[in-house]
């Protein structure tokens, strides 16, 4: 999925005219195709292109590499923009390197990107800078901010080199069995699981062994399939151990903890109260399940997305 935002683009270039140094093993432009030492994703640089990778080390370090037709000494910044060249042509990919905080519960985007997908937005610095087209995309779980600028003497070259470079983006595969930057476990294809199905995930059956040190308690979810998605229930967040053993009644489609006196609906909300839990809390927590790019389903076992029990039976 691509979305443009014209509010979240501001802020996001706002991020990104930050004028603060490098780190000191800032490496340098690079031409052929670039990596990202940390992601994985991957994008090729035309001809007559250079990419210069941007890292910043402050509080939300921005991370990622700005690809362009002109000299740009200052990659972490948007400021000699403003100063933009009028035949250049640049492409900007980055995000936040300490990855995301609220629940993750965007599916991936769809390969290749499109720059038709992107959305003329405001200028942020101004002068000669162009109005960007920006857009969020999404892989293996994590949001990156997408912007492009052509200059008004732009050669009729740049901007299928920019097309094509943004089409070549490539994420890091995703497998089965395995946890995606210390945050999203990977649970396998979701054509592995049918529509009305409901799977019982226990901590045993997780690669959690090294990973979530700090999260040793026991963990179970349910694994549901509605008629419009995916969605995991459980009692408790990831290795804060479970208030009860949660089960799954098909007839009517309820979930309960028949010992305690608890019995939810299918999107997690109290029936029937028992005895209080120590914590305060009554309904299930729902985790979401977002896609990826490559067909697997990724749990986030510390967000809670109630809306995604209602998308998955609307």
């Amino acid at each position: 999925m691509v979305m443009g935002n014209a509010t979240l683009a501001l802020i996001l270039l706002a991020l990104a005219a930050c004028t603060e140094a490098p780190l000191a093993d800032e490496p340098p432009a690079v031409s052929g195709r670039f990596t990202h030492p940390r992601f994985g994703w991957s994008i090729d640089v035309p001809a007559r292109f250079r990419a210069f990778p941007i890292r910043v080390e402050r509080v939300h370090q921005a991370t990622g590499v700005l690809i362009s037709n002109f000299e740009v000494e200052e990659p972490w910044s948007l400021a000699e923009f403003r100063d933009f060249p009028r035949d250049g042509a640049a492409l900007r990919i980055w995000s936040n390197d300490r990855g995301p905080v609220a629940p993750i519960s965007d599916d991936d985007s769809r390969l290749p990107l499109e720059l038709s997908d992107l959305e003329e937005t405001t200028r942020y610095v101004g002068m000669s800078e162009p109005r960007p087209f920006f857009g969020t995309v999404y892989g293996d779980g994590h949001p990156y901010a997408v912007a492009t600028w052509f200059g008004p003497d732009a050669s009729e070259d740049d901007r299928p080199a920019i097309e094509s470079a943004l089409r070549s983006v490539e994420f890091h595969p995703t497998h089965p069995n395995t946890v995606i930057d210390r945050r999203l476990i990977v649970l396998g294809p979701a054509d592995d699981y049918p529509a009305g199905s409901v799977t019982r995930f226990d901590r045993d059956d997780l690669p959690l062994d090294g990973v979530f040190p700090d999260y040793e308690g026991k963990f179970t979810f349910y694994l549901v399939r509605g008629p419009s998605g995916f969605y995991a229930i459980t009692t408790e967040f990831l290795g804060n151990g479970i208030k009860c053993d949660l089960q799954v009644l098909r007839q009517p489609y309820t979930y309960a903890c028949p010992a305690e006196g608890w019995r939810w609906d299918r999107f997690g909300q109290v029936l029937e109260s028992g005895a209080p839990w120590p914590d305060g809390t009554s309904d299930l927590l729902i985790m979401p399940t977002p896609r990826s790019w490559d067909g697997n389903l990724m749990l986030d076992p510390f967000g809670n997305a109630p809306e995604e029990a209602d998308e998955a039976w609307g």
